[in-house]
């Protein structure tokens, strides 16, 4: 059985689909599936998605009705049949050694959340494996450093055990469709992470084996008609609580959350 698998929701993004499932394809480490959530895409995206699952069975297609990003993330962590995952967005790309990297530190810390960084610039993707002075890690009370200097709320650049998710019933709210999902998603997964073990670490490869598409201009957080709103005001207020009553973070290194 393979160690890792990569969760993309796929929606209405031909002309880039292929570009983030190549970079799957190019992982030193053959050890992974990938799960190609089609969520009722009307253009060819599923037609991609399907070829890419005819060239190489590691590939795994599911078509469902739309239902938004969380839906396909909850419908592919469902499908999940490996004790990691690693979540994606279907603009985005990895660089070739991401999985093995992360899944060598979680060799090497067993009781981490095993983070790493993201880059704007395809061209920086880190092709080496981190060295041990490339490791940052964190306890709680460092979650402001942690969310100031590492990709702390997006859902990608983490390797997510799957015995831990099902444990806790993590999942992504299918109500939010407007953006920031990812927010309430890690507030609770780190919630749960430090009840579990008060003293566990967060570590952090300081490198960036992650690419972010941020010049896409049909993703939901460019998209001009889809301003803040309370519910958004609030996601960010929870986390800024949770680190002030939960974890008692030091004030000072809180000042941008």
């Amino acid at each position: 059985m393979a160690s890792v698998t990569v969760v993309v929701p796929v929606y209405n993004m031909e002309s880039l689909v292929a570009r983030c499932f190549d970079s799957i394809l190019a992982q030193t480490c053959p050890d992974w599936e990938a799960i190609l959530v089609d969520d009722g895409s009307t253009d060819g995206s599923g037609r991609v998605c399907d070829e890419y699952a005819q060239k190489d069975s590691r590939f795994r297609v599911l078509h469902k009705a739309n239902g938004g990003v969380c839906s396909a993330r909850n419908a592919g962590l469902d499908a999940v049949r490996t004790p990691y995952a690693v979540l994606m967005d279907q603009d985005d790309m990895l660089s070739p050694v991401a999985l093995e990297a992360a899944l060598k530190a979680q060799a090497a810390h067993p009781g981490c959340l095993i983070t790493f960084c993201h880059t704007e610039d395809k061209n920086q993707l880190q092709k080496t494996l981190p060295s041990a002075a490339e490791e940052r890690f964190y306890a709680s009370r460092q979650v402001g450093h942690l969310y100031n200097h590492t990709p702390l709320v997006p859902p990608w650049c983490k390797l997510y055990p799957m015995d831990f998710l099902r444990r806790h019933a993590l999942r992504f709210d299918e109500t939010q469709k407007d953006g920031y999902e990812d927010r309430p998603f890690l507030r609770e997964y780190l919630a749960a992470f430090w009840k579990e073990n008060p003293e566990g670490l967060v570590c952090n490869l300081a490198c960036p084996y992650y690419f972010w598409e941020r010049e896409n201009e049909a993703s939901v957080s460019r998209r001009p008609d889809k301003p803040l709103k309370q519910a958004h005001f609030d996601m960010f207020d929870g986390l800024l609580r949770d680190a002030v009553e939960l974890y008692h973070a030091p004030l000072l290194s809180l000042q941008y959350i």
